[in-house]
């Protein structure tokens, strides 16, 4: 039997003009599309922020890392940020092997990613 890909991603505004984005799943090749998909359509909405809930994500490959950086640029870009919360001990391990907390300062929840930005100017 093939392997089935089950990845979600449940958008859901948040106070003070963010919006968090749940993922659910593997984050790789087949699936980035539809993260790209919903940054955009968030961004759309002009928020100061998007945080992205990993709690429920079991792998994120290259690819997937790949996105979150495009991610990050684009909501630059906007004049948007791109926080990282609630990382499983898997993903935040490669997370760290690849240098990422240099780039995002992850989080360990959703609220603190958006107290975070709060105090930021």
């Amino acid at each position: 039997m093939d392997a089935v890909y089950v990845f979600r991603i449940d958008a859901e505004p948040a106070d003070d003009g963010c919006v968090v984005l749940r993922l659910r799943g593997a984050l790789d090749a087949h699936t980035t599309p539809e993260l790209e998909y919903e940054l955009s359509r968030s961004l759309a909405g002009r928020p100061r922020l998007i945080v992205l809930d990993l709690a429920e994500v079991t792998y994120i490959s290259s690819a997937g890392f790949g996105a979150l950086l495009d991610g990050l640029h684009g909501c630059r870009d906007e004049r948007s940020d791109l926080r990282i919360a609630a990382m499983p001990p898997g993903v935040a391990r490669v997370f760290g092997i690849l240098g990422l907390r240099k780039v995002f300062e992850p989080f360990d929840t959703v609220a603190a990613a958006i107290a975070g930005a709060r105090g930021a100017p």
